[in-house]
């Protein structure tokens, strides 16, 4: 993996991605969505305006996981990274 990627993955490696009865789509990407739309201000913890990569996580990571009974986990991959920076 080159440097400098983010990825952000649904699921750790032997779990499955989940869908969501309630929106007829997938855990992950319902709450993601949530999350960089109408929940964005709840996910920015340290209320500068902006979202930081590990403000996402967080927040994704803990609806995924509540909204999945726990079945569900997200994963966040950083090569050669160290530090926060803001996605938007």
């Amino acid at each position: 993996i080159p440097a400098g990627l983010v990825v952000l993955s649904a699921s750790k490696g032997r779990e499955l991605s989940r869908e969501s009865a309630k929106t007829d789509g997938g855990v992950f990407t319902t709450v993601l969505t949530d999350v960089m739309g109408d929940g964005r201000s709840g996910a920015d913890l340290n209320g500068n305006g902006s979202l930081e990569v590990s403000e996402l996580f967080r927040a994704v990571k803990v609806g995924v996981s509540q909204e999945s009974g726990g079945l569900q986990t997200p994963w966040l991959a950083r090569n050669q990274m160290i530090g926060e920076f803001s996605l938007f």
